[in-house]
């Protein structure tokens, strides 16, 4: 890894990466200042006592500033910001920061400054200002070389999309984070290697990828095994039993769960905590042991009363805790997690920016404040039943009315669409027949022929086709072969092949019942797509309607 200063990197790669060397003997505290600063940070690496850790800190600072070594001032507060727990963090990154942009060479301080910033405020539950210091931090590594730097912060900023929903997004950082986590992390620090592991395995499971998630919890296992980590261990119990839910797999979701809330709740880890007992509680309601499941549910309140913050996906046990006291006609104990739902809807919205519709499906803080305020009044006039019992029938009416208005609606587009293309009445995209600049009408007529027998040959099906394989076969330009299908077909290049394949997809399956008895992959992958979403994507993009729709309705005429 090419660095400026390899001595700098060894130490700056310890203080960063590695929290876990405040350990250390017994010391002379009045002979402190007469060692040198690697004497010192041997010392301190050995020492056990806090108390001690702190005066060997504070003599190498005092060292660093009367000798005038602002690169050792700048490590000694690195130190002080992984010594430190409370807002002294802050206060010493705020010193880094100070001494290290005044010279580009120290980015990689400035970066490790902001990164643990990011990690005091994601203790703090803080996440925009998480995220904002992360962001700083990558605008000094974008500056510099220091991959492991880089490496942290990636994986600090993936988590960040996971927990805002972007999983997508978060897939890649970590996929492309587990190589380098393999070949350089692993020797120096196996549980951030494993760390790197599970936040694939994890990011999966958010996916649905159950398969994929299900590799990479095995590989964690393995590898947790073979380091000998029983304490990385527990995440990938705790991801397995949530696989095992998503396959209903309840008796094996129970057992992996319970494992898993023990060892978190015992090491007061309160995110995976609640996580835990979230799951579990939802595999409880799935075998209908309604009662565990609400103890569990009721045991993510109490983290959240400590934390005040408990996961979007989490937040969904208030809703099982309102339905259950609804259902139960206990009006106080709704009420009270109604305001609890409120709380944490408005804390996800503060401080993540954005309300998914995945996140509040039963329940937007609108509605939540209505219904509190409808169960306040019922609670005051004693008219509770009657009361819930005329707005939900108002409120299912209205929303029955809109969803059938809107059906019908969609219903009728739909129909008027597959008419047109049944009947070949679409509205056809008017092309240009004037001259191109500075392509000669020879080249035109020659492609535009080429063109025409590429069609009748159905070529465009090989799902290998691009601009350029075209264009050189075609034996011209991708530039001229562009600009002609723009031109002659009004289309882009990509649109024209996917119009062609799903126009020949329309053909067969009007003139071949058998062709309708495929799988939409299968149809997909005769006519050049490469998956069944793209193939859906590029039909409805094109026809307005999805393919499933319209062979179900082709069924029906034929």
């Amino acid at each position: 890894m090419p660095v400026q200063n390899k001595s700098h990197f060894q130490l700056l790669f310890l203080i960063i990466a590695f929290s876990s060397f405040l350990s250390f003997g017994q010391t002379d505290i009045d002979s402190l200042g007469q060692k040198t600063f690697d004497e010192l940070f041997e010392l301190y690496n050995n020492e056990r006592s806090f108390n001690k850790s702190e005066n060997i800190l504070t003599v190498w600072i005092s060292k660093a500033k009367s000798e005038k070594n602002i690169e050792k001032q700048m490590v000694g507060y690195e130190i002080a910001t992984l010594l430190y727990k409370d807002e002294r963090v802050l206060v010493y990154c705020d010193s880094i920061l100070t001494l290290s942009t005044k010279n580009e060479k120290f980015n990689g301080y400035s970066a490790s400054a902001h990164e643990r910033k990011g990690v005091y405020f994601y203790k703090k539950r803080d996440f925009k200002k998480e995220l904002d210091h992360y962001l700083l931090a990558k605008e000094y590594l974008d500056q510099s070389n220091y991959p492991i730097l880089r490496y942290f912060n990636n994986y600090n900023i993936g988590l960040i999309k996971n927990r805002i929903g972007k999983h997508d997004e978060a897939l890649i950082i970590h996929l492309n984070n587990l190589p380098f986590a393999e070949k350089f992390i692993k020797p120096n620090d196996n549980q951030a290697y494993l760390n790197a592991i599970y936040a694939v395995a994890n990011t999966y499971i958010y996916l649905k990828e159950l398969d994929s998630a299900n590799f990479y919890n095995r590989l964690g296992f393995n590898e947790g095994i073979s380091l000998k980590d029983k304490t990385t261990i527990n995440f990938f119990t705790l991801n397995q039993g949530i696989s095992h839910y998503y396959n209903k797999q309840y008796k094996a979701a129970t057992d992996s769960l319970k494992k898993a809330s023990v060892y978190f709740e015992r090491i007061q880890d309160y995110a995976n905590s609640a996580e835990s007992y979230y799951y579990l509680g939802s595999t409880y309601l799935k075998i209908n042991e309604t009662d565990k499941a609400i103890s569990n549910f009721k045991k993510i309140d109490t983290i959240f009363q400590k934390i005040k913050d408990v996961s979007p996906v989490i937040r969904n046990s208030y809703n099982h805790l309102i339905n259950y006291y609804k259902t139960n006609d206990d009006l106080e104990k709704q009420l009270y997690y109604l305001n609890q739902q409120i709380k944490i809807d408005s804390i996800i919205y503060s401080n993540e920016n954005y309300l998914s519709k995945n996140l509040i499906k039963g329940y937007d803080i609108p509605k939540l404040v209505s219904e509190k305020e409808v169960i306040i009044r019922s609670l005051k006039k004693k008219e509770t039943t009657s009361k819930i019992i005329f707005y939900t029938l108002i409120l299912f009416l209205s929303l029955l009315i809109i969803l059938s208005v809107y059906q019908y609606v969609m219903r009728k587009q739909y129909k008027t669409r597959f008419e047109r293309i049944v009947n070949k009445k679409e509205i056809v995209i008017e092309k240009s027949n004037t001259e191109i600049t500075n392509i000669s009408h020879k080249v035109i007529l020659n492609v535009l022929s080429k063109l025409e027998t590429f069609e009748l040959h159905h070529k465009y099906l090989d799902p290998k086709v691009t601009l350029q394989s075209l264009a050189k076969e075609m034996k011209t330009n991708t530039n001229y072969l562009s600009r002609i299908i723009n031109s002659f077909k009004g289309i882009s290049f990509s649109n024209y092949i996917n119009n062609l394949r799903i126009d020949y997809a329309i053909e067969q399956m009007q003139n071949n019942p058998l062709y309708r008895k495929y799988t939409m992959k299968a149809i997909a992958l005769e006519v050049g797509f490469r998956s069944s979403e793209s193939f859906s994507k590029a039909f409805h993009k094109s026809k307005g309607i999805k393919p499933s729709y319209f062979i179900k309705e082709l069924e029906k005429i034929n």
